[in-house]
């Protein structure tokens, strides 16, 4: 449909009311496509699209047209999103991931793409339709980026054990007081070690801290935490986790020295405890 013809449907005699009701009948029935342009080609259809009382009508019967088999998700996943949030994240998902046809691959890109976005709600629609979903690229992704309410989600939904050492780095070196104080907020039996590991490897000793005098089960073998520190050649974070008894691998630590270059300040510890 040209955007003249679109003008000239929406030019109609009446009272406004109807005007608004008729444009919204030619707007349900446009494909996403000419949907879009058509929000964009006139002051009327834009308002109707974006901002006036009709406008949560118009999607939610978009939804009925487009996606008439996820209607019910709306209040079953009580979601708390518009309509038009709605109808865009069901039209995101169909755009870019089928759940026939797409490889694992694709969907842990697609999932990856979700969570780096902060794009929750689509998360949480395929998540409700596939109870099986690996999340853990979303949710690596989501580190990375800062996106708490995704974070936060996911690790409510599938457990604290997906914080490994990989996410809490990626938590960590964003060095952001609202997320550490969820972190230390989450951290438990499950994934001490990892996060305390984590927390090594970027000489943060104030979560070192928490976790050392808040936790007695740090797996079987502490000296992981030391060899992360050890990697990244921090000798003062090696020197302060001494204090708790936890020494790294010798074989990882003179791997590690010979790779820096065998700098003093790391000859100097071997000397001193080993």
């Amino acid at each position: 449909m040209s955007d003249k013809k679109i003008e000239e449907r929406v030019e109609v005699s009446g009272p406004l009311a109807n005007c608004k009701l008729f444009g919204l009948m030619v707007l349900v029935e446009l494909a996403d496509d000419e949907f879009r342009k058509t929000c964009r080609c006139s002051k009327r259809f834009n308002v109707l699209c974006n901002g006036s009382d009709a406008t949560p009508r118009l999607y939610r019967e978009r939804v009925q047209r487009w996606f008439p088999s996820q209607i019910g998700l709306y209040d079953q996943i009580a979601l708390k999103i518009s309509w038009k949030r709605f109808y865009n994240a069901l039209h995101r998902i169909e755009k870019n991931y089928d759940p026939n046809n797409s490889s694992k691959q694709e969907m842990e890109q697609f999932l990856g793409r979700l969570g780096r976005l902060g794009l929750l709600s689509e998360l949480k629609i395929l998540k409700f339709q596939d109870d099986t979903l690996d999340l853990m690229e979303a949710l690596e992704q989501a580190a990375l980026n800062g996106r708490l309410p995704v974070i936060e989600w996911i690790v409510e939904t599938e457990g604290p054990e997906l914080i490994d050492g990989k996410v809490a780095k990626a938590l960590l070196e964003r060095n952001d007081v609202e997320i550490d104080r969820w972190l230390n907020r989450n951290i438990s039996e499950d994934n001490a070690q990892e996060v305390a590991g984590a927390a090594a490897s970027l000489g943060r000793l104030d979560i070192l801290k928490y976790i050392l005098e808040g936790f007695t089960d740090l797996g079987d073998d502490e000296a992981l935490i030391a060899n992360e520190a050890a990697y990244s050649g921090d000798v003062p974070t090696l020197e302060w986790l001494t204090t708790y008894r936890i020494l790294p691998h010798y074989e990882e630590l003179m791997w590690m020295y010979d790779e820096l270059g065998r700098p003093r300040a790391m000859a100097d510890f071997i000397e001193a405890y080993f």
